[in-house]
């Protein structure tokens, strides 16, 4: 295995830990990155991908920190 693609299985890795890390808290959690919407995009994928395990999770940029930080948000149960 090549260090790119170590680094990236890493990195992947990271971000399915995150996932599940928000899955478990009680509201999400907060992440930084220096690419929002690169990290969106890769979260995206793994939803997608581990559906419908992670359907219930919102990725939002946060408008305190626009250029760094993501939060990872548990969506409101549905009510009905």
């Amino acid at each position: 295995m090549n260090s790119t693609s170590a680094k990236s299985k890493q990195k992947y890795l990271e971000l399915l830990e995150h996932l599940y890390d928000a899955l478990h808290a009680d509201i999400g959690i907060v992440i930084r990155t220096d690419n929002i919407e690169l990290t969106r995009q890769k979260l995206y994928a793994i939803r997608k991908a581990f559906t419908p395990e992670f359907d219930g999770l919102s990725f939002l940029v946060s408008p305190d920190d626009l250029k760094t930080e993501l939060w990872i948000i548990k969506n409101a149960p549905n009510s009905g």
